[in-house]
Parts: structure tokens; C-alpha cells; sequence
């Protein structure tokens, strides 16, 4: 059965476009095969050889001084230049000396050596292969009798001059042949280059010039004809074009070169042979075509296990820890040593893992754009660019317990890589976005020096914005981003206007606002708008603070004349606050009075209908305890200012007894309150609450003419029993005694039962924490505590218990015999105790309570009641104290103070 699923209408499948594209471009490399270009210059390294003679000069020496040079210009006649059929010498037209080559001669032997070499290197940068003769000119004429002549060579003799550069252009191509920039040089072109020197604008320019040629009988080079070898390259390059608007083009392709080069040495004028002439074509064309060239540095990475090769190889395990000799080994193993022995790497029997890598991202030049990131051999002309590749280093693991020997090795190619410049934005943010700041400036810088021409301005914008979309969140704009933003807005460019804008952190000035309300001004309405609602808001949301974000909310909603603005930026302003009021509530755990002004600008700024819907949704977000310094700093301004922009009046009372009912509740722990002494957040003085500030609270609550300080004092005694000696002492106590006068002075009965219950409250639980019940127990009061007389280690357990006077039960887990001697030891001595065996565990637990007092506990116990009491008779006027407890009570208080 034969199967015609592979054909359509008679014809065979076509390959997806990128394979043939990747063939097209494979094939036009491969046809280029020698480096080349229309004109060059190059430096000499060394001064040409001694010997040069003119006659009726004599002797040249170099490098060449004014006065010899006068003496050759003596002997020298103006050069002529040909028009058409004729020869004439104009000065306004070539004003230059030249004598003529049959005037010269070159007495030292090793200028035959130095013109061959030179010939060697001409042939190369003209892209010539093979041998090439170098002729002196003798005369005008010279030029016409010389058989096989393609073009010219100058040798610039080292004599100091400025200007004087050869132009050559071919096709559309300049290249400037500067003669100055060294002490001497060469420069060469093809005779259908069309060339001009420039003016020597001082100095003297020296040169000898020569005429280039084949053999006779050999076909004559010519520039048009290294076009040629470009023009497969250029065909691939511009279908790749086309196709760039299909999903299934690539967006760069790797290139491998056929000589390796270190990332330290990697650049145009580094490559070789056939990578110098492909690359050096490719430069050519991207000054017709818009793609960008690279080379980088290739890295493949395989792990994997290796085969058995050392001693471990030849031996036996039998069981843990057991090695016995192999002496039946194959004899193939000594070849497969010797094979290692000769490659320095162990032979890969299983790959465990297989990673590409880009190491370096280089310009043409040299300067690294970008370094490690990952490398898809999708993007490779070829399908395996490791497949000749040499292992170019190695990491070996011996053999380990029950694992094998394993190795892993690393094989490097050097390559070019092609970008169309629409993709290069996207290609330099994939390559950057997960290295260092270094690698994204530097990318940034690049694509702005590329793309500086006034008709890559849409490319450019695409590019930057790529590159800053895929920066880290984070990340802060190089510099001032404000001239990019500006020329995003001017430019209609709202993704590079969002991604710098995101990314500022903090960074663009806010008088950046001022310019945009001056040039929103300009805007037609509906483009205002739509740059109000679509554009600010991410670049405001880019500033971490927001009380930054607050004010420009509010700068922009002033016009330019200072009037409230009349366009919809009303409502966008509305939106805008409330985003920001959301954002403070997600990002602030513990807000903090400070946060107070943030709050209240921002109401300032909402309508009526909105302020209390913020504010609710402020109190009941936050719950803790940590957040009532700010909760009550919010109240005290909106007493003293008003809500927003409205009066006080009835609404605004109600809204504050709401708002004050969700600071002091049930579900908010008291005990957690951050205040001035014993707490880990004492030093974030925005968290502090002090006694001061409760009692203020209170008062503003009597002011405001609402119930809720009696709400207020219930939450408090709800939660008394919570609080700890230190805060009942340091804070609530002061509460209390700060309070009572402040209830008095503003008419406030203490005789309301809410108020009597406070004082009650904390003065039993502050006696229940401080003094406790006296001490007390069936036996008599001791003067001092007793003791055992024997001094065995358990009896010293139990003479340490004994002297404890806040512990009155004490257990000791013995043996029998050690139970037994305890008993009897403290029967022996009298001492006033009970002494029983708990049953369980082993050994058995012998429990030992005390039934007596020692003077000392009771007197400790008096002491500390007559401090808690006389600080209340002292802070608490005893009038106050019958009126909040009971005459009695007051009577009660006063003699424990010792008053009375």
C-alpha cells in the first residue's frame, strides 16, 4: 500500500519557511569564502626599510624632516591629472609634487621582502586569493602599460601631517583612508572605486604609490566583483525580512565560526580567514539592511556517567565495605585507558542532563552585552553546533559507594549571531533580564547608539521598551527617567511610558508633573483624558510612598491656572485617591501616626459620600492592637478639622462614635498595646500609646457629645484580667489616676457604675498580681525556716526547698530507700510538713508540703500591700475614692496606706 499522505497535487512537501531559511543563509556563508573589502587602511607596525635613494637627493632617512622634504620637492614636479583625453596640471585641482619612480631606487635587498609581504596582507584585505604583484609607478603613464593591473597601493612614509585622508566609494559604500593616524601605513583600493584625497591641512603627506596586478594571463579582481559573493546573503536576509511578521520566522540566528575565540579576545579584528570575510560581508549589508550582528561565545554542558576506568574498575564488591581484586580482566580495558590517556577526559556512556548556554554577548568591537543566558540550538543554521567540538573541559566524580563515576563536560563554540533590529529590543531583554544592572545598561546603551538615526525612532522606543518591561520588579531607572518619559508621551508610546514608569522607584522628580499638566494642556479633551485615566496611573503608582503618590494626585488636580480642574480628572482623582487608600492598607502592617497626615490629605481630596466609606474601611482593616496609636491620632485630627471638606454637624458626631467604636473592642488585645516601658517595639515611637493619650481619647469622645466613652471604659475592663503586673503598674494605674481628674473637671459624676467598676477592677487585679492573699497554713509562724541536719545530696534537694519561701509544695522522684530517708530526716527534725507518694512513673514521686510560715513571708506580704495602697491614697484624692468605691472602702484604703 502506498501511502500519498506526502503529496499534494504531485508535488512534495515544501519545508517550514525557517528551515529553508536557515539553508539559504548556510549556503551563502559557505559561499563566501575569502575576506574582502573595496579600499583598506592599515597601520604599519614598523618604519619601511633604510636604502630608499633619489637621485639628486640622495639618501632618505626616516622618518622624513622639513628640510628633506623641501629638497624633494625641489627635485619633484606638480602631478597632472587626466579628463578624458587629456592631461593637465591645475594647482586649484590636485596641488601635489610627485616625482617619478624611475628617479628612485631601494639599495637595501630587504625592500623585495618587505613589498612581498605586503603584497600578502593587500591580497587579503581586498579578498584576493593567491599572489599579486606590486608595481612602483614610474610615470602618468605607468598606470596604462601595466598588464593585469586591478588597482592601487600607497605607502605613507613617516612624516608628521594632518589630513590628506583618501575617500573611496563603491555602490553606495565610503570608506575614509585616514593616513594620519599613524606614523605610516597603507591604504589599497580597486581600480573600479571611485577615490578623492583630501587636502593636507598641515605637514607634509609622503607617500609612494604603486600600482597592483595579476599575471597577465589571469582573469582581473575587481570590488563589483566581491558584491557578488554577497548578493545570495543579501537575498536571504531580505525573504528573512519579510517573513518576520510570521510567528514561524526566527527572531535571531546563530552562525558558527570555524575558528575558536576566547571571550576576552573576541572582536572583528580578532576573527580569521573565512570568519573575518563572512562577518566583515555580513557588516556590510546591515548598512542596507536593518539587522544588528553579535558574536558570542557557545557553551554545551553534559552530564552524565563514564565508564569504569581506574583501579575501582578491576575490583569485586562482595557486600559493605568488602574489595577483592579482578584478575580476569578483559584485555580490552588497556585500550580503553590508553584511549583516555590520549583525549585527557573519560569516555560518556549515560547523559543524565544536556544545558546550552550563550556565555558572552559581544558588539563587534568587543564590549560584552549580556553573559549567561540560556541558548536555543533551534536558533542555530546547523542542528548540532557541538557536533565537532572537542571537550573543552572537564569535572570528574570517582567512584562513590553505590554510584558509578560520573563526569561532566563542557564544549565551547564560537559563533556570530544575526538580529533583525525589529527584534532586537525583544532578543536584549531575553538575554538581560536575569543578570546583573550592569548587562541592561549596557544593552541600552547599545540599542540607543544603533538606532540613533531620526527613522529608527519607532524601533528604538519598541527596543527600550522591551528591555525595561523585562527588567526585575525593582529595578531603578538608570539616571533620570524623565526625558524618557517625556518622549513616550510625545511619542504615543504607552508600553515604554508603563514599563519606565512601573520601574522608577522613587527616582523621577516630581516637578516632572508640572511639564505634563503644562503639555496635557495642549491635548484635545478626549486624548486628555484618555492620557488621565490610561497612562499616569502606572507612573504614579511606580513611587513606594504613598503620600508621594497622594500629592501628585493632588497637583494634578489643580490646572495650570491653580483652579480645581474642570476636565474628568475630577473623578480620575477620586479613583485615584481611593487606589491609593487600598495600596496603604495592603502594604502597611503596623501604620503609624505619621501616617495620620497621609490619611487625612487624602480625604482631603475625596467628595462627601466617599470620606466615610474610607475611613470605615480603615478602622476595620486594621485589628491590632500595634495600630491604636494611629487610630486615635486619625480621630483626634478629624475632631479637630473636620471630615474632608464638610462641617461638623450631626452626620459627622455619628461618624466618629462609629469609627471610636472600633478602636477599643473586644477583638483588639489591649494586652499588646505598644507602650513607653517593657515592650520589644518601644523604640517605633509612632507605635506608642501612653496613659496621656487614653485619657485625651475620652475626653475628645465627652466633647464630641457621644456615648461612647462608656463603651470605651467597658472594653478596658472586659480585658483587665489580661494585663500584666508591669503594664497594670506603668500604664493602666497611671490611666486611672490620670482619668479621675480629667472626669472632674468636666462635670463627669464618678459615681456612674462604669467608672466605680474601673477603679475596682484594676485595684483587685493589681492586689491579686502584687500582693496576693497572706501567707498562711495549719502550723505556727516560724521566725526562720527550718532544716535537715544530714548532708547527703538529696537532703541538700530538700533543705533547698525548705528555704523557698514562695514554693509551699515540693517533689522529689527517688527510690524507695531515698523516699524512706527524707521522711525520716524531716519526722527527726519536727519540721511541720505532710509527706505522701504519688503513685506513677518510676520511681515513685514523694510529695512534700509545707504547714507553716515563715515571719518572713508575712512581713514581705505587708510590705508589698502598703506600697500598692499608699500609691493609691496618694494618687486618688479620698474624696474621689468614696465616691468611686464606698466611704468604707476610701476609710479601708487609707489606713493600709498607713494615712490613718
Amino acid at each position: 500500500m502506498v501511502d500519498y499522505s506526502f503529496f499534494v497535487h504531485g508535488r512534495a512537501p515544501q519545508p517550514p519557511q525557517h528551515v529553508d531559511l536557515k539553508a539559504r543563509l548556510l549556503q551563502s556563508f559557505e559561499a563566501i569564502t575569502a575576506p574582502g573589502s573595496f579600499a583598506a587602511w592599515e597601520a604599519l607596525p614598523t618604519t619601511p626599510p633604510a636604502g630608499l635613494f633619489v637621485d639628486g637627493v640622495g639618501q632618505i632617512t626616516m622618518p622624513l624632516g622639513e628640510g628633506q622634504i623641501r629638497n624633494l620637492i625641489k627635485k619633484a614636479h606638480q602631478a597632472p591629472y587626466g579628463r578624458r583625453s587629456e592631461t593637465l596640471v591645475d594647482l586649484s585641482v590636485r596641488n601635489t609634487w610627485e616625482i617619478n619612480g624611475d628617479q628612485l631606487f631601494f639599495l637595501d635587498p630587504t625592500w623585495q621582502g618587505y613589498l612581498l609581504d605586503l603584497s600578502k596582507v593587500v591580497a587579503s584585505k581586498l579578498g584576493i586569493n593567491g599572489p599579486i604583484r606590486v608595481l612602483l609607478i614610474t610615470g602618468m603613464h605607468s598606470t596604462e602599460k601595466t598588464p593585469g593591473m586591478f588597482g592601487t597601493m600607497i605607502i605613507c612614509l613617516p612624516s608628521a601631517h594632518t589630513g590628506g585622508e583618501v575617500v573611496a566609494r563603491h555602490n553606495g559604500e565610503v570608506m575614509v583612508l585616514s593616513t594620519s593616524d599613524a606614523p605610516q601605513s597603507f591604504a589599497c583600493w580597486y581600480s573600479d572605486v571611485s577615490h578623492e584625497v583630501l587636502p593636507v591641512q598641515s605637514g607634509y603627506r609622503c607617500v609612494l604609490t604603486y600600482n597592483l596586478a595579476t599575471w597577465p594571463d589571469q582573469t582581473r579582481p575587481a570590488a563589483g566583483a566581491l558584491g557578488l559573493q554577497k548578493e545570495p546573503l543579501k537575498n536571504a536576509l531580505q525573504r528573512w525580512l519579510r517573513d518576520l511578521s510570521n510567528n514561524n520566522a526566527p527572531s535571531h540566528l546563530y552562525h558558527t565560526l570555524d575558528h575558536e575565540y576566547t571571550e576576552a579576545s573576541v572582536s572583528l579584528n580578532a576573527l580569521k580567514a573565512k570568519d573575518s570575510a563572512r562577518v566583515h560581508a555580513l557588516q556590510q549589508l546591515t548598512r542596507e539592511l536593518p539587522f544588528e550582528i553579535f558574536l558570542v561565545l557557545l557553551e554545551k554542558e553534559l552530564n552524565g556517567g563514564v565508564e569504569f576506568t581506574g583501579p575501582e574498575h578491576r575490583r569485586g564488591y562482595r557486600g559493605w565495605g568488602c574489595v577483592e581484586e579482578d584478575y580476569y580482566s578483559d584485555s580490552n580495558d588497556t585500550d580503553e585507558e590508553d584511549e583516555r590517556e590520549e583525549t585527557g577526559h573519560h569516555k560518556m556512556t549515560d547523559i543524565f542532563d544536556t544545558e546550552y548556554t550563550v556565555l558572552s554577548l559581544c558588539t563587534l568591537d568587543g564590549a560584552t552585552l549580556a553573559s549567561e543566558f540560556p541558548f536555543d540550538t533551534g536558533c542555530c543554521l546547523v542542528a548540532d553546533p557541538f557536533e565537532s567540538a572537542k571537550i573543552d573541559q572537564e569535572e570528574y566524580e570517582p567512584y562513590m559507594g553505590n554510584s558509578g563515576p560520573s563526569a561532566t563536560h563542557w564544549y565551547r563554540r564560537s559563533a556570530l549571531l544575526i538580529v533583525p533590529r525589529a527584534k532586537l529590543g525583544e532578543f536584549l531583554a531575553q538575554s538581560t533580564s536575569s543578570k546583573s544592572r550592569n548587562n541592561l545598561d549596557a544593552a541600552l546603551d547599545y540599542i540607543q547608539k544603533v538606532l540613533s538615526h531620526p527613522s529608527d525612532r519607532n524601533a528604538l522606543l519598541d527596543a527600550m521598551s522591551a528591555l525595561y518591561e523585562s527588567a526585575p520588579d525593582g529595578a531603578i531607572c538608570r539616571g533620570t527617567p524623565t526625558d524618557i518619559l517625556k518622549t513616550a508621551l510625545q511619542c504615543n508610546h504607552l508600553k515604554l511610558f508603563r514599563a519606565v514608569g512601573s520601574r522608577h522607584n522613587g527616582a523621577l522628580p516630581i516637578d516632572f508633573f508640572d511639564w505634563v499638566q503644562e503639555w496635557f494642556a495642549t491635548l484635545p479633551e478626549s486624548e486628555r483624558i484618555e492620557k488621565y485615566q490610561g497612562w499616569l496611573p502606572s507612573v504614579i503608582e511606580g513611587y513606594p510612598s504613598v503620600a508621594d503618590r497622594i500629592d501628585i494626585i493632588a497637583k494634578l488636580s489643580i490646572n495650570s491656572a491653580g483652579d480645581a480642574a474642570t476636565l474628568a480628572s475630577s473623578s480620575w482623582a477620586q479613583d485615584q485617591i481611593h487606589r491609593c487608600i487600598q495600596t496603604f492598607l495592603k502594604t502597611t502592617q503596623r501604620p503609624e501616626r505619621s501616617d495620620v497626615d497621609l490619611v487625612m490629605s487624602a480625604l482631603f481630596h475625596v467628595n462627601e459620600a466617599s470620606a466615610p466609606v474610607l475611613l470605615t474601611s480603615i478602622f476595620e482593616h486594621f485589628t491590632h492592637a500595634h495600630s491604636i496609636a494611629f487610630l486615635l491620632g486619625l480621630l483626634s485630627r478629624l475632631k479637630t478639622q473636620g471630615i474632608g471638606t464638610y462641617r461638623p454637624n450631626p452626620n459627622t458626631v455619628e461618624l466618629y462614635r462609629n469609627l471610636s467604636l472600633h478602636v477599643f473592642n473586644r477583638q483588639r488585645k489591649l494586652s499588646e498595646i505598644i507602650t513607653p516601658n517593657g515592650s520589644t517595639w518601644s523604640h517605633c515611637t509612632g507605635l506608642l500609646i501612653t496613659p496621656q493619650d487614653l485619657v485625651q481619647f475620652a475626653c475628645d469622645l465627652f466633647e464630641m457629645g457621644t456615648d461612647g466613652a462608656s463603651s470605651f471604659i467597658q472594653a478596658i475592663i472586659a480585658q483587665c484580667k489580661t494585663y500584666s503586673t508591669e503594664h497594670m503598674r506603668d500604664f493602666w494605674m497611671p490611666f486611672l489616676y490620670q482619668l479621675i481628674p480629667a472626669l472632674v473637671s468636666r462635670s463627669v459624676s464618678l459615681n456612674a457604675p462604669v467608672y466605680q467598676q474601673l477603679t475596682r477592677h484594676f485595684i483587685k487585679h493589681l492586689d491579686d498580681k502584687t500582693v496576693g492573699a497572706i501567707p498562711c497554713g495549719p502550723g505556727s509562724v516560724l521566725a526562720q525556716n527550718p532544716q535537715v541536719h544530714c548532708g547527703c545530696p538529696d537532703c541538700g534537694e530538700l533543705n533547698k526547698f525548705l528555704r523557698t519561701n514562695s514554693q509551699r509544695v515540693g517533689r522529689f522522684r527517688k527510690v524507695q530507700a531515698k523516699r524512706t530517708h527524707l521522711e525520716k530526716q524531716i519526722t527527726r527534725e519536727r519540721i511541720a510538713c505532710t509527706c505522701e507518694t504519688e503513685r506513677g512513673g518510676s520511681p515513685l514521686t514523694l510529695i512534700v508540703v509545707k504547714c507553716y510560715v515563715v515571719q518572713e513571708q508575712i512581713n514581705a506580704w505587708q510590705k508589698r500591700q502598703k506600697q500598692l495602697y499608699s500609691a493609691l491614697a496618694k494618687n486618688i484624692h479620698k474624696t474621689y475614692l468614696q465616691c468611686l468605691l464606698s466611704d468604707e472602702e476610701a476609710t479601708r484604703i487609707q489606713s493600709l496606706a498607713g494615712l490613718g
